[in-house]
């Protein structure tokens, strides 16, 4: 595996400063409703109201052992211009060399370790949506990349390993740039998610957002 890149630079910088839903098979990059203190990630679909605070959470299920960086971008499909991408809180210290909350090429102080369902909580994405269009958020490599229209995190061993997506069922939900196609969003608000394990109401969600 490639061993250099963006990513590796961002770790050094850091250690010179201060100290469900299925997934198609290893390194799989995925979008959540769940609580973070889940240990198990599972929903990915819900219906929320006009006005809502949305809180998505970033999870890698099947690494290879402990993260210490990520490169991946994110988008939604929605048309009507009323989703607005907020903010991104990281469950650890990082180096994010990309100021847009749906861009993250971060390295990470300490290492993110797979829980005992081996999924990874990176942290989570906040947006506010003000319609009841649905919309999926879709995800592909970001803009420089270390690996060519690749998303990719970094392992224990500063290795850059390709990730897959969530709902990437036998590839064939990704386009030649490496970006998850519609239909295939890691998550859907308002309308079905491409893979629903198991899908939720805003009266299970609400206690989340208040």
């Amino acid at each position: 595996m490639k061993k250099w890149g963006l990513l590796l630079p961002l770790i050094c910088l850091l250690m010179t400063g201060p100290a469900g839903a299925q997934d198609p098979g290893p390194d799989s990059f995925g979008l959540y409703f769940d609580l973070p203190t889940s240990d198990c990630f599972v929903l990915n679909e819900a219906t929320m109201p006009p006005g809502t605070i949305i809180e998505v959470h970033m999870v890698i299920a099947g690494a290879n052992g402990p993260i210490w960086g990520l490169e991946v971008a994110m988008e939604d499909t929605d048309t009507s211009g009323l989703v607005f991408w907020l903010n991104t809180v990281f469950a650890i210290t990082l180096v994010d060399i990309a100021p847009e909350p749906n861009v993250i090429i971060a390295g990470f102080a300490e290492p993110v370790v797979p829980s005992s369902c081996g999924h990874a909580y990176i942290g989570t994405v906040i947006l506010f949506s003000a319609t009841l269009v649905g919309f999926e958020i879709l995800a592909g490599p970001t803009v420089p990349s270390s690996l060519p229209n690749v998303a990719a995190y970094l392992d224990e061993n500063y290795e850059i390993i390709p990730l897959n997506f969530s709902t990437n069922a036998l590839g064939n939900g990704v386009n030649s740039s490496g970006w998850l196609r519609p239909g295939y969003g890691l998550c859907a608000v308002n309308m079905d998610a491409a893979v629903a394990i198991e899908s939720t109401s805003w009266s299970n969600l609400k206690a989340q957002y208040r």
